[in-house]
């Protein structure tokens, strides 16, 4: 573990995470996911062109190079006195050391001063970007929108690649049979190493519902236990085909406060948010692709509620 200096930022904290033999975890996975799913697929491939129908993201793949930033967290959103804290896109990158990188992952932003969920989807190299915003308005209903902005809110799950195509696993599902929610399942497979593993990915749920929550504006007072949080969160039922960002550690390290899981999604039809489950598991469908991370760097924890990964149980 090595904990940096940096001018951008107040606290930087980075691990080297174990990285399996790919037939290994696809091994681990195939068992995970076959508990829940009807039909499984867990495969190694090259990674397609993800510029390319259905995917359109402005990178062909998710790296050679693949690290994780967990930035900021929760308690930036929870605690007036931290309610403006923003990060910069290329600051993350440079810390991580990929200063040209793709950067995918969900996180918070604010649009004109408004708290917003994010999916951020950003090629520094190329200046593409494909990030976007959903906001709660005025009327209850939510609105996605495109973000041509690199800056980050509060919180913010990375992944930090060089964005080339290689090696990924490639996971098809399809008919859930269990309880548990799809990258859940894949968090808690990572979990059976006694090592730290990180991995991200980009899935696509289709023919189905899904349980997602926005949430709407700052708070006008501090947020200190569940109840308060889930009254002020708004949930909505939204419907597939959704493109879902996910960044997922195996087990927690002490003394770092990482998150374990966190997947946001968007859409061609305006649906987006903070995904939770699906809601249809007979007809449910997932197929996506996931690569491993080589480390994760922890950057500005806020300090508040140590606890705070009850925030997480949904």
């Amino acid at each position: 573990r090595e904990r940096r200096m940096s001018t951008a930022f107040r606290s930087i904290q980075s691990l080297s995470l174990h990285q399996p033999p790919l037939p290994n975890l696809q091994d681990l996975l195939r068992k995970k996911l076959v508990e829940n799913f009807s039909e499984v697929v867990v495969e190694i491939v090259e990674c397609p062109d993800l510029k390319q129908d259905p995917w359109h993201l402005p990178s062909s793949g998710l790296g050679n190079l693949c690290r994780v930033a967990d930035v900021g967290g929760v308690d930036n959103l929870h605690y007036v006195e931290n309610h403006r804290r923003s990060f910069q896109m290329e600051d993350i990158a440079s810390s991580v050391g990929i200063p040209n990188a793709y950067i995918m992952g969900p996180g918070a932003w604010m649009k004109d001063g408004q708290l917003t969920e994010l999916v951020a989807n950003c090629n520094l190299k190329s200046t593409e970007n494909d990030s976007r915003y959903i906001l709660v308005q005025d009327d209850g209903n939510y609105h996605m929108a495109k973000s041509e902005s690199t800056k980050i809110g509060g919180l913010a799950n990375l992944m930090i690649s060089d964005g080339e195509q290689s090696h990924v696993i490639r996971i098809k599902c399809r008919t859930r049979t269990g309880s548990e929610n799809f990258p859940g399942l894949i968090q808690k497979a990572l979990g059976e190493y006694e090592q730290v593993v990180g991995l991200c990915g980009i899935f696509r749920m289709t023919n189905a519902a899904v349980h997602a929550h926005v949430m709407p504006d700052f708070s006008e007072t501090d947020m200190l236990d569940v109840p308060t949080v889930d009254k002020w969160l708004r949930f909505y039922e939204m419907h597939g085909p959704i493109t879902c960002v996910s960044v997922l550690i195996g087990r927690a390290v002490d003394g770092m406060d990482l998150r374990l899981s966190h997947t946001h999604f968007y859409s061609s039809h305006g649906d987006g948010g903070h995904y939770h489950y699906d809601k249809t598991p007979d007809t449910v469908e997932y197929e996506g692709y996931f690569k491993l991370a080589e480390s994760v760097t922890r950057i500005d924890p806020p300090g508040h509620a140590p606890d705070r990964t009850q925030f997480f149980k949904k």
